[in-house]
């Protein structure tokens, strides 16, 4: 068994963030260290420099702002962090944006407890979820939103 993973997870749902954190904390190399509901609210947790995290579980859809946006600034402010997106929301957009901001992983709030468990130890051992494959495809997904926005916005400007 390898050093202790110190897991945040953020997420607005009492009734999937709590059971997560107790499978976590079952777990002998796992702690849960933070367990914020929102980012209006929990901002200060967030912010704090004495909080240490290996693995971040973030939904996407939280209170106060976006999953992704939080996972771009804990990726600027703590490059080591790696973020693991967990939602029920399988819109292509939103997990492009997520990955494009840094996700290393990116689960289905369906999938089972123990592959959860397994992806926070892969991601704190250093692995990428996510192949090549889909990382390039989120891009190219980013890149085509943002030149149809440019576009719309130079067709009004003329208009």
């Amino acid at each position: 068994m390898g050093e202790e993973i110190r897991t945040m997870i953020l997420d607005d749902h009492d009734t999937f963030r709590d059971p997560l954190a107790f499978m976590l904390e079952r777990e002998p190399d796992c702690t849960v260290v933070a367990r914020p509901r929102s980012l209006s609210k929990d901002r200060g947790i967030l912010e704090s420099a004495e909080l240490a995290v290996d693995v971040a579980i973030v939904d996407l859809n939280l209170p106060g702002g976006s999953g992704a946006e939080l996972i771009k600034d804990l990726r600027a402010s703590r490059p080591r962090v790696k973020a693991l997106v967990l939602s029920a929301m399988s819109e292509q957009r939103y997990l492009a944006e997520a990955i494009g901001a840094g996700a290393a992983g990116v689960m289905h709030k369906s999938t089972p407890m123990r592959d959860l468990v397994e992806a926070v130890r892969r991601l704190a051992a250093g692995e990428q979820l996510l192949s090549q494959r889909e990382v390039i495809e989120a891009l190219r997904f980013l890149t085509r939103v943002r030149e149809s926005n440019r576009e719309a916005r130079s067709s009004r400007a003329l208009s």
